[in-house]
Formats: structure tokens, sequence, C-alpha cells
């Protein structure tokens, strides 16, 4: 009887990993998936940059190219209410997460895939690893909200880190009945001279311009 189970449970696993999405799989192997997503994402998220830099399941991109809040793009129900929010996965160093869900941007309440028609959560700033040599995990997530929600979460200042850092995101998605994500992707990112100009507009953040290269 318990080597028939374990016959199910293992055509079971092997059957759910055959339906795994590509972006499942590319989050899987970053770690991104079990990290910071429990289940499945489906979709790829399209995220597109002034800078003509695109988003790519794990590519590179600096800040310097990705600055300006990006055009996003995914398969929007036009009668339904989403949240977008993006995050540094290894602030403030793979060595050291202790600061890991940064978020740098999010918005909920966002009406199809109209994101200037949504409700401003946390102002975009680009996923700005301190000096370093490692590359952060800069990762983006779009959930489809149960309907338009009345968010009780204060507003995030755009010149400070407060409320940007070890976001509680599974917190915020139960209270509001929002499930698993049902697009998402991630590049990584590592120091360039734009982060400087993202420090001299955010309080605190200079200290981590004096950690050893070897970060």
């Amino acid at each position: 009887m318990i080597k028939l189970i374990l016959i199910v449970a293992t055509i079971i696993s092997f059957a759910l990993a055959a339906t795994d999405s590509e972006m499942t799989k590319k989050m899987k192997k970053f770690k991104i998936i079990p990290q910071i997503v429990s289940g499945n994402v489906p979709e790829l998220l399209k995220i597109t940059f002034d800078s003509g830099a695109s988003v790519n399941m794990g590519n590179k991109i600096l800040p310097s190219q990705a600055k300006n809040q990006p055009k996003v793009e995914w398969n929007a129900d036009k009668h339904s209410f989403y949240t977008i929010v993006c995050f540094d996965a290894d602030a403030p160093s793979p060595a050291d997460p202790s600061l890991s869900k940064l978020v740098t941007w999010m918005v909920g309440n966002i009406p199809g895939n109209d994101i200037a028609s949504g409700h401003v959560l946390a102002p975009y700033i680009a996923v700005s690893p301190p000096k370093g040599k490692q590359w952060h995990r800069a990762v983006w997530l779009v959930y489809k909200q149960p309907s338009k929600l009345k968010f009780d979460e204060p507003q995030v200042d755009k010149y400070t880190l407060e409320g940007r850092t070890n976001y509680p995101l599974e917190e915020f998605l139960k209270k509001n009945g929002i499930g698993e994500p049902v697009a998402g992707n991630f590049c990584m990112t590592k120091f360039d001279p734009h982060v400087l100009d993202v420090y001299k507009r955010l309080i605190c953040c200079n200290k981590y311009n004096e950690e050893k290269e070897s970060l």
C-alpha cells in the first residue's frame, strides 16, 4: 500500500512539473520559487524600458537602463483589477539578504493593464544594489484582485526606504484576498553609477556604498 502511494505521488509530481510554464521553470532555477513565490507563474510579463532594455527571464539589466518606469504588458481582463509589484530579492546583498523583498514599485487597483489609472502604493525607483560584484534578482509580479479594493496601506514616500524593506507581501495578499500571481518576470542587476543618483534621493542608503567591494 505504501509503495502504491509513493508511485502515485511520483506520477503526480511529474505531471505537475510537466505543466510548469517556462517562467516557472526559470524562477525555480533562480530560486525565486519557493523563496518568493510558492506556486506557478503562468504568464510572461512583458517589461520594456525607454532605454531599449527588456526584462527577459534572468537577463542582465543595469540600473541606468531601468531608471525610468517601464512599459508593462500582460494578458489582462479589462473588467478586472490588478496589483503589480517589483522588488529586490537580494537586498542589501545576496550574502546578507536581510532587507529582501525591498519594494521598488507597487501599484494596486489597476483596471485591465492601464497602470496610469491604478493606485500607487510605492512610487517607482530602479532596483539599485549597493557597491559590490554580485548580481541581485529584480522580480516583477502581477496579481489579479478579486475586485477593486480599498487599500489602507500608507503610500510609500519616494524619498525613503521606510515601508519598502522586508515588505510583508504574503500578509498583503492574504488580507486583500489575492491569490497567486498571473504573470511575472525577472532580471539580474548590480551596481552602476546611476545607483549613486538614486541614493542621493533616498534616506539611509549611502552607508551601503561604503561596504567592501566583495559584497
